[in-house]
């Protein structure tokens, strides 16, 4: 299942969560889509594999969120965005067209 993330609290909750397993964080813009695309695909993963946290960030409604964690991972923001968290740290990133359903499972099972 996909959660919600809506405070920078989480988003750190996640980062501590992902020393004992990889997650997958998917910056999304309603407005776009583009971003409609890689939600569906973001989604699609999360249902076939319910033992790995998936969580969004609505960068439309947390602007400030977003920004503050493009600063704080050195990567400028997109969307949509996608990362892999394990240990604390980045494990991968993309955007747009490169974030699909076969990238994600690939990168989870490398």
């Amino acid at each position: 299942m996909l959660q919600e993330c809506t405070s920078y609290q989480q988003f750190r909750s996640l980062l501590e969560q992902s020393h004992e397993t990889p997650v997958i964080f998917f910056k999304h813009s309603l407005r776009c889509p583009i971003s409609a695309g890689a939600n569906a695909d973001v989604r699609s993963f999360a249902e076939h594999h319910p033992d790995i946290p998936c969580v969004w960030l609505n960068v439309v409604e947390h602007k400030e969120l977003s920004r503050r964690i493009a600063t704080e991972t050195g990567i400028p923001h997109q969307s949509p965005q996608a990362y892999i968290f394990r240990n604390g740290r980045i494990a991968w990133d993309a955007s747009h067209g490169a974030i699909t359903l076969k990238a994600l499972t690939d990168q989870l099972t490398a």
